[in-house]
């Protein structure tokens, strides 16, 4: 049992060293990373993961950074979130703070915002 739990652990690790993570935006707060290796099309809708890095912990977070994987409509220019976790460290570094692997329901991408550069990145609209 502790060797498959090893194993586990160790793809995990393996999985999180070979992303290649891309910056896609920044701002004051935060830089927005995808692993545009991870992009996987299935009709209209692509998954990818990314990574918001904060500067520093926001107002009420215990967190610095947040990893998830999302999917995105291309035709319909929805998203929404698969799996998230957030971890005390930046770039999914460190502790876990939370995490969750419930889908979430499907939003709007707005033009202009975090969303709409990422469903920009995984739609191949960039």
């Amino acid at each position: 049992m502790h060797k498959i739990i090893f194993m586990l652990m160790l793809l995990l690790v393996s999985n999180s060293a070979m992303a290649a993570w891309s910056k896609v935006t920044a701002n004051e707060e935060a830089t927005i990373y995808a692993d545009t290796a991870t992009i996987n099309k299935s009709g209209n809708t692509v998954k990818m993961w990314d990574v918001s890095d904060y500067k520093k912990k926001i107002a009420g977070n215990n967190y610095l950074s947040l990893k998830s994987q999302q999917e995105y409509d291309c035709k319909e220019k929805k998203n929404r979130t698969l799996t998230y976790t957030t971890f005390t460290g930046n770039m999914g570094s460190g502790n876990i703070v939370k995490s969750s692997t419930s889908a979430h329901a499907w939003s709007p991408v707005y033009a202009g915002g975090i969303a709409s550069i990422l469903w920009l990145t995984a739609c191949g609209k960039h």
